[in-house]
């Protein structure tokens, strides 16, 4: 895995959904939903932890670890503040993978 390219093509209509409506078709198992929230916030993420543990690989397999747990356990679609809450989720990861050493 390699560095979140943002820069895919992706339907217009595309940013036109909402985050709570892939929030919640991602709590259906609709890995389009996932894959949307990672062409969107993939690259947030992948900053957030090269920033903090310094190597392209630490920060991509972090990047893997946080939308894998997004896939399990799908927060609340009505979450208004979806990317508060995966930067929140980031630095606690980061945190604890920290702590690890």
């Amino acid at each position: 895995m390699h560095e979140p390219d943002l820069s895919q093509s992706q339907s217009p209509k595309a940013y036109l959904v909402k985050d709570t409506d892939l929030l919640r078709s991602l709590k259906d198992r609709q890995m389009s939903a996932l894959e949307m929230l990672y062409q969107r916030y993939g690259g947030v993420v992948y900053g957030i932890a090269l920033k903090a543990l310094k190597t392209p690989q630490d920060a991509e397999d972090l990047v893997q670890e946080i939308f894998l747990a997004l896939w399990n356990h799908p927060p609340n679609p009505e979450h208004s503040y979806f990317v508060r809450y995966l930067v929140t989720m980031t630095r606690t990861r980061v945190i604890d993978k920290s702590n690890d050493c």
